[in-house]
């Protein structure tokens, strides 16, 4: 090998050892919900705490989902107004689907799966924090709600809280996206089609990563710190040193993307120990969102994002354990989520 193209072998090189780490990172964090899951079924107490509240408050949302999806097709006014099912009797409608149109029936049963299971989460959800408080002892880390008393009743603010976290979910990425309408007008001026909804899924993306990060309490430890991330930090360097967004509007949207996202900057930074295992527990959070699905593996996402919080680059865990006081905005991503 010429002695000049040794440099140029040694940088692919480690590029090459730099993505294999980082897909590994990614597959651990995309597995570490199923493992943790796994690993407390091997468990007779974890198990029997997790068959009696997720398992069958899965079947009760089946139950219960089914029987209001079938009460809603039957109706006549929805599926003759919106053409749901095909003329007739109940019985022969529901399975003479009109052709092409399963997937309305599909959105049908999986709203009204969604609905079953919020009730359920509504009276029942003490009962999830107590299965991840058993499933935590059993991966040996130490539980961030150690209740042991759960009850059953109407918990008002927690559907108070999830309604706020969407809102504020939804403002931080609008605002996002509308900070980054320098990048969309240049994409838009070289004929880039759909540049407005490409921008706002790579921040909405971002979010999602940071959101499910913020369901752990230990994301929240240096909340006080209201240091920006490196995107928003990056973003507030171009504006003041690049001369083509060195101007009023664009520091204007960069001002307004600041002071919406501003009470995220705790977990945003929290990520940046590992970014490629926290985008895999944001994908597995995806992938385990549909309902009836979500209840199976609640638990077991929650204890996962907390230890991953407890983890370094490396995968070890070094940071300690320990309580903090709620503030208003931890308070409303802690135990939920978006």
């Amino acid at each position: 090998m010429p002695p000049e193209d040794a440099p140029n072998s040694g940088s692919a090189t480690d590029e090459a050892v730099v993505a294999m780490r980082w897909i590994r990172r990614f597959w651990w964090g995309f597995c570490l919900p199923f493992h943790v899951l796994r690993q407390a079924l091997e468990d007779p107490q974890a198990r029997s705490r997790w068959i009696r509240t997720a398992l069958f408050q899965a079947i009760g949302v089946v139950v219960i989902g089914s029987v209001i999806a079938i009460g809603l097709a039957g109706a006549a006014h929805l599926y003759r107004g919106l053409g749901l099912l095909a003329d007739g009797r109940l019985t022969d409608g529901i399975v003479e689907i009109a052709q092409g149109e399963w997937w309305k029936l599909g959105t049908l049963i999986g709203t009204c799966f969604w609905v079953a299971q919020t009730g359920f989460l509504a009276f029942t959800h003490d009962f999830h924090d107590g299965v991840s408080t058993v499933m935590s002892r059993v991966i040996g880390i130490p539980p961030e709600d150690a209740s042991e008393t759960p009850r059953i009743h109407f918990d008002v603010p927690w559907l108070r809280r999830k309604l706020r976290r969407r809102i504020r979910g939804f403002l931080v990425v609008a605002s996002g996206t509308a900070s980054l309408s320098p990048i969309i007008l240049v994409l838009m001026f070289f004929g880039i089609d759909r540049s407005a909804q490409i921008v706002a899924g790579v921040v909405g993306a971002y979010w999602w990563v940071v959101f499910s990060a913020s369901r752990s309490s230990r994301a929240w430890r240096d909340e006080a710190n209201r240091t920006p991330p490196t995107p928003i930090q990056k973003l507030i360097d171009a504006t003041e040193e690049s001369r083509w967004l060195n101007w009023g509007l664009p520091r204007m949207f960069v001002r307004i993307g600041e002071r919406f996202s501003s009470s995220m900057y705790a977990p945003a930074r929290a990520i940046e120990s590992d970014p490629p295992a926290f985008i895999g527990l944001a994908l597995a959070r995806i992938v385990t969102s549909p309902p009836v699905i979500r209840l199976l593996t609640r638990s077991a996402m929650g204890v996962a994002i907390s230890d991953q919080m407890m983890r370094g680059d490396n995968g070890r865990r070094t940071l300690p354990a320990g309580g903090l006081p709620m503030s208003e905005a931890r308070a409303e991503s802690v135990g939920g989520g978006f």
